[in-house]
């Protein structure tokens, strides 16, 4: 691109966005000799210069005269000064030298009129009194006046507003050189009224004003048609899971939805700009057809296409449609262009046609496959004759009855070998109804001694219900297995009721209030009133925890810790206790059978730890098992066998069940697995002398 600058005769610069020189070409160095500019600020060049391109935000581009030195002496030129994506693009047009005297003619004005023939806005010369010295083609289109009868015309005879007339007076009258940018709606030569874009500029060493006229009625009325249905148009958009944009006139974006917006982002990590051209997101070699299309459209013709974009950011299916916005008029007056994605429906079609292939090679074996299962399997039409029958029911029936059905034969469950009775035959005319008038079921019968599932369905062809489909299989074994589990939840419920009694058992509540009233009576009042809480939650969780079939880890934890607490105190501390739980172990989170763990700490404390002199040691550890928990619990206490004798002789009367019936719960919770849910482990010294017990609970997840 530089080497194409530097071929033309005019003089370029490009900017960056702060205003810094980045490239001048050849002829701009020869024109102003400047061959150091580059990388320098504009306002070393031209600080006037610097001012009117920061001026410059949201416009694409203006065109303003300014003075500059050149090689010879101070020139005026003509300078168009565009936005780009790198910042700015100036070219310089050197406008005649007479044309820039402090009082210029409308003669000398004259000569400037060639250069600016072309162009498309309207451009006015002029004075401070807002007399027209000089106005261009473009301005004599716009307004209908001819040429000559713009000049030493007053402008404000055009303006229709009279603040805005106020306004442009102030302007001109001032001696403020920066460029001032407005809207106003002007009259016509014929009376019309036309929405005038314009912008005033000062020229340079000069009392004339430069004022650029656009006229953007049609883009206004554009836009006015769209906003009169507005309401309509945005909740359209935001409910449309289309891409829409509304294209006006030169194919410029008038509107566009979230999902428009959306695309342009994931494709170009863009946002859109209202006003500018949708080309800026058409690759060159597909401009020439949507251009084409988009024509059509603006002469109301439609237009649809399926393709598919390819983009390492999006692999999508779309239909883009071309539709002409039309107003109540029939004026045509843009184009909605409209992309829906439909790649869920062509990965739709694709598997379709992927499974249809596949269909016929299943046709094929699907008989083998219900001739191969172990359903009994039948058709009835309307008039409950057969249609098919596997190969497992023809084998049943012909067991039981030594016959072979036939198709065409009237067809209901002859399961046994007793002849069915009237209101059997009429039930099963009553389920061949049901699914005939479009109904989907299933029914359970017990039929000689075996209990099976059927599952009637309607066939449908055409819409029209022509008979009845069936599938039976033998539930027996769930039904039976159903029973034992509910027979096992009685037994689990059974024996946690049991573990509550023991739990509570009275000699336990008797031996609690006996140190409460031994506290008292030694007026250990804080003991006293720390052993009753304590009993107090050990109680209320025992008795809330009876009412659930499981409770959290967290809360039977509390449970064991009120309990042996308790005994600490009971014991004036003749043991003491840790519970070691692993990070990972998140216990309100595990739920476990309540009153699973306390009896073996009972035992503990009461068979191993009570007997044991000297101070004894409680460890409880709760650590990961397999797809559960293990939970230990250790004693130094004298062990099981001592324990056992001592019990013996002292209690022989007595009996435990704690531990007896949580291990019958534990039996009946893991019946049929092969887990080792509960070892007990004797502990013995380097001498061989008891040193204790431990006791591992092994609770799954499942």
């Amino acid at each position: 691109m530089k080497e194409v600058f530097n071929a033309l005769d005019i003089p370029i610069l490009i900017l960056d966005k702060n205003l810094s020189i980045t490239f001048c070409n050849d002829c701009f160095k020869h024109t102003f000799q400047k061959n150091e500019l580059q990388g320098s600020p504009l306002t070393f060049f031209s600080p006037d210069l610097s001012q009117a391109c920061a001026s410059l935000q949201n416009e694409k581009q203006i065109t303003l005269p300014i003075l500059l030195p050149t090689i010879d002496n101070q020139s005026l030129f003509h300078i168009g000064i565009k936005n780009i994506q790198e910042g700015k693009l100036l070219q310089f047009f050197k406008i005649p030298e007479s044309s820039h005297l402090s009082n210029p003619t409308p003669s000398q004005l004259e000569r400037l009129q060639s250069l600016f023939t072309n162009l498309s806005e309207g451009i006015l010369f002029v004075d401070q009194d807002g007399k027209c010295v000089e106005a261009n083609p473009a301005a004599a289109l716009i307004t209908e006046y001819t040429q000559p009868e713009l000049r030493d015309m007053h402008i404000v005879k055009l303006i229709y507003s009279q603040e805005a007339s106020d306004k442009f007076k102030q302007w001109i009258s001032s001696k403020v050189s920066t460029a001032y940018q407005f809207e106003s709606v002007w009259v016509t030569k014929t009376a019309k009224l036309r929405i005038i874009q314009c912008q005033l500029s000062s020229i340079t060493n000069s009392s004339i004003r430069q004022l650029l006229l656009k006229d953007i009625t049609e883009e206004k009325k554009t836009l006015a048609e769209l906003y009169s249905k507005s309401v309509l148009v945005d909740a359209y958009f935001q409910s449309s899971t289309d891409s829409i944009f509304l294209l006006g006139k030169q194919a410029k974006i008038l509107g566009y939805n979230k999902v428009a917006a959306n695309f342009i982002q994931v494709i170009f990590n863009k946002q859109i700009q209202i006003g500018e051209s949708i080309l800026n997101y058409a690759s060159i070699e597909k401009r020439d057809k949507f251009l084409k299309h988009y024509y059509d459209a603006l002469s109301g013709i439609k237009f649809e296409k399926e393709i598919k974009i390819n983009h390492p950011k999006l692999s999508k299916w779309w239909i883009l449609r071309y539709d002409p916005i039309i107003t109540s008029s029939g004026e045509v007056i843009g184009i909605s262009f409209n992309g829906t994605d439909i790649t869920s429906r062509k990965e739709a079609e694709m598997e379709l046609l992927a499974m249809n292939s596949q269909i016929r090679q299943n046709e094929a074996n699907m008989a083998s496959i219900v001739n191969n299962t172990s359903l009994y399997i039948w058709s009835v039409d309307r008039e409950f004759k057969l249609l098919t029958i596997n190969n497992a029911l023809r084998e049943l029936l012909n067991n039981i009855h030594q016959f072979d059905f036939a198709i065409g034969q009237r067809m209901i469950p002859l399961f046994s070998k007793e002849l069915p009775t009237v209101s059997f035959i009429n039930q099963w005319i009553e389920y061949y109804m049901r699914a005939l008038h479009g109904e989907a079921f299933k029914v359970t019968q017990w039929i000689n001694e075996v209990f099976y599932e059927f599952s009637l369905n309607p066939i449908i062809e055409d819409n029209r219900k022509i008979g009845v489909s069936v599938f039976a299989i033998d539930r027996t074994n769930n039904v039976l297995h159903e029973r034992e589990v509910t027979q096992l939840n009685q037994q689990i419920s059974e024996l946690q009721l049991q573990t509550l009694r023991s739990a509570m058992n009275p000699h336990f509540i008797f031996n609690a209030f006996n140190s409460i009233q031994y506290f008292i009576s030694r007026n250990d009042r804080l003991n006293a009133i720390n052993y009753l809480s304590k009993f107090s939650k050990l109680v209320r969780g025992i008795l809330s925890s009876s009412n659930q079939t499981k409770i959290r880890l967290s809360e039977e934890l509390n449970m064991i810790q009120n309990y042996i607490e308790i005994e600490q105190i009971r014991f004036e501390n003749k043991f003491e206790y840790y519970i070691k739980v692993d990070e990972a172990i998140d216990l309100d989170q595990i739920q476990i059978y309540p009153l699973l763990i306390q009896p073996y700490v009972e035992n503990a404390i009461l068979h191993g730890l009570y007997n044991k002199s000297g101070n004894g040691k409680l460890i409880i550890q709760f650590k990961h098992w397999k797809d559960g928990i293990e939970i230990e619990i250790e004693d130094n206490g004298v062990g099981r066998e001592k324990a056992r004798m001592i019990k013996e002789q002292n209690f022989p009367q007595q009996q435990s069940m704690g531990m007896k019936i949580t291990e019958s719960r534990l039996r009946i919770i893991y019946k049929g697995s092969d887990s080792n849910f509960l070892e007990i482990v004797d502990l013995f010294d380097d001498q061989g002398h008891a040193a204790g017990t431990r006791c591992v609970l092994r609770l799954s997840a499942s």
